[in-house]
């Protein structure tokens, strides 16, 4: 019977690490294309780094 206490609360633990995982790469892809859209748009790097928190390296990259 522990055993599969155990390994339930494993399971549970992967499935919140892929959960989270998953949620800070969207978060990443959405940061990346409102920088590209605000490029796009002529905005200056220093507004792309203030509002999408990239580093003017990463928003010049673009």
């Amino acid at each position: 019977m522990e055993e599969i206490r155990y390994q339930a609360s494993m399971d549970r633990s992967r499935f919140m690490d892929g959960h989270m995982e998953g949620e800070k790469k969207g978060v990443e892809k959405n940061r990346m294309a409102t920088a590209r859209i605000m490029k796009q748009a002529g905005e200056p790097v220093e507004k792309i780094v203030k509002y999408t928190q990239l580093t003017r390296k990463e928003a010049e990259d673009l």
